[in-house]
């Protein structure tokens, strides 16, 4: 028989797991002789019949349906299943001698020399060695014997944590390749395990400087990032792509802000005071990840204050603004980062504007935009807060009609203000002030004015000509021997 059902459904046949044959049944014989001459099988004086001894089957999945049975991959025979004792004093007085207690699991389990497959050996916390035999781990074996470690091939050690670890080329996956127990010594080139730069050569500098393979950055020893393919520089803690080439990170070039900030392609996280790759390269499209700034179209950005470590970067991006109380650099006015408009930027129909003293350095350049105004005073541009319709124009501010307008006092110099036609420059106080016939007669009570029946004329003395003076008619005359 082939398919191995079919041997063992024949009361005659069984099946042979270690030669995967079929072959006659044992211990099924009537005479005494013939079943003692089988050493797995016992004569029972009772029954008067050929019987097997305890776990003495041929067939592997016959063997592990008994309770006390196992089938011991080590030679591909059914064994008594050792360590079959619940607690730890019991299972170390194991008489086979093959028993330790496993506190983690609170089991019985057998030594790792016990498992004979690699597989077995695996799922046991045990290493399964080079001679194709299981062992303890390596740092079970040795600790923090620097010495002994080195003479086992199947061991390296760990410099960064000083013990002996198993070695990286024994770990056949990326997955156990990159596991928490050996990143820090282990990297994953894209096809095999090996032992990382800085595994090897730390605090010797010198001789990894030497080695073409490692490369020395930021006072580390390194894998040189251009060496690295993609899923490899990916891993890899200090490199990052940038336009499908592997290339050393930011945190690997600089350790201090200035210098991160400084480059275009870097950013400064100031709670770990580490240099990172902007959120734009490390990070193309959302999710971003905390510290970046996700934007309308569902990309990530780079947040201003992670951007610009002084004001004149900071005033040079568009998208931040200089905070002069934190004395940090924030978002700007059109930055990704607003969800509003808020005070300095100027909201328009379309976007929100950066402040006018920021836009505009000069009068000219300030008076094109209606939404600034110069400030004579600051000898700056500001924001232009008189303006539209009488409804909601500030007390500050000249309502004349309907029409919101600048207070005369906002023009401090005389060519401005006798520019407007609702201001006047008042000489002896060198002041600009609403012209008097801008009042009504009720209004009339500013002392440059005085009311005249129904209107409201300026005081003779604030009218600096003869013909000034003619013009107001009622109660003023021009003296010419003072010239007033």
């Amino acid at each position: 028989y082939v398919p191995r059902g079919d041997c063992n459904a024949d009361i005659e046949c069984e099946w042979y797991s270690a030669t995967t044959t079929c072959g006659h049944r044992r211990c099924v014989s009537q005479y005494t002789d013939i079943c003692l001459s089988d050493a797995g099988c016992l004569w029972n004086t009772t029954t008067i019949k050929c019987e097997r001894k305890p776990c003495q089957w041929s067939d592997a999945p016959t063997c592990d349906s008994y309770d006390t049975c196992e089938w011991f991959m080590g030679n591909n025979t059914c064994i008594i299943s050792p360590c079959q004792s619940t607690d730890p004093t019991s299972c170390a007085n194991d008489k086979t001698g093959v028993c330790v207690w496993n506190a983690t699991s609170s089991s019985c389990a057998k030594v790792c020399n016990f498992w004979g497959t690699a597989s077995e050996c695996g799922s046991h916390n045990c290493e399964w060695a080079s001679d194709n035999t299981c062992r303890n781990p390596c740092n079970i074996l040795y600790g923090q014997d620097q010495t002994r470690c080195g003479t086992d091939n199947n061991c390296l050690w760990d410099n960064v944590i000083n013990l002996c670890q198993r070695a990286c080329a024994k770990y056949t996956t990326e997955t156990t390749c990159k596991a928490p127990a050996v990143h820090n010594m282990c990297i994953y080139d894209g096809a095999n395990c090996k032992s990382n730069c800085q595994n090897l050569y730390i605090g010797n500098i010198a001789a990894c400087a030497a080695d073409p393979s490692c490369s020395v950055s930021g006072g580390k020893c390194v894998e040189p990032c251009e060496l690295l393919n993609n899923t490899a520089c990916a891993d890899h803690p200090l490199c990052t792509m940038q336009n499908g080439q592997c290339t050393q990170g930011c945190g690997t070039r600089y350790t201090d802000a200035l210098s991160c900030t400084s480059d275009s392609t870097c950013m400064w996280n100031a709670l770990n005071s580490n240099c990172l790759e902007r959120c734009e390269i490390s990070h193309p499209t959302a999710p971003c990840p905390t510290g970046c700034v996700t934007t309308s179209a569902g990309t990530c950005a780079t947040p201003c204050s992670a951007s610009h470590n002084t004001r004149s970067g900071c005033d040079s991006d568009s998208n931040c603004l200089w905070n002069v109380v934190t004395g940090t650099c924030g978002a700007g006015c059109g930055s990704a980062e607003l969800a509003s408009c808020p005070s300095p930027c100027i909201a328009t129909a379309n976007s929100c504007l950066p402040p006018c003293s920021i836009r505009y350095a000069t009068t000219t350049a300030c008076a094109i935009d209606s939404k600034c105004q110069w400030n004579y005073k600051s000898a700056s541009c500001q924001k232009k807060n008189c303006t539209g319709t009488a409804t909601g124009c500030p007390s500050q501010c000249y309502i004349a009609g309907n029409d919101c307008l600048p207070a005369c006092g906002d023009f401090p110099i005389t060519g401005v203000c006798k520019t407007t036609s609702y201001c006047s420059w008042i000489t002896p106080t060198s002041t600009c002030a609403r012209k008097c016939s801008t009042y009504t007669a009720a209004q009339c009570t500013v002392s440059t004015c005085f009311p005249v029946e129904s209107t409201c004329l300026d005081q003779c003395n604030t009218v600096t000509t003869a013909l000034g003076c003619s013009a107001l008619s009622l109660g003023c005359m021009w003296d010419g021997g003072s010239s007033q």
